[in-house]
């Protein structure tokens, strides 16, 4: 699974500051051959498309850890990746 994002907003987005963490996430999968799900990608797009995402810290200052009903949306995202990808069928045959 790629990083989830800090919410550190430039020019009213969500800066992309975790692209090297994501890129060598997906690079080790690649040649474990391990199946990844998306989930930074799914992340920026939410985030950038939704009102509320300066509302998403546990405390106030905290882009890195989620309140509890941002913590339940992107736990669901993550279960809905994980039901669109090969992960599903991986996990299935363990």
């Amino acid at each position: 699974m790629a990083p989830l994002s800090r919410r550190k907003f430039s020019s009213g987005a969500i800066k992309p500051h975790l692209v090297d963490q994501v890129t060598a996430t997906l690079s080790v999968a690649k040649d474990l051959g391990a199946a990844v799900i998306g989930l930074n990608d799914a992340l920026m797009r939410y985030l950038n498309g939704s009102a509320n995402a300066r509302l998403c810290d546990r405390v106030e200052g905290d882009v890195t850890h989620l309140d509890l009903a941002r913590g339940m949306v992107f736990g669901n995202m993550v279960a809905g990746l994980i039901v669109r990808s090969n992960i599903r069928r991986k996990l299935r045959n363990m």
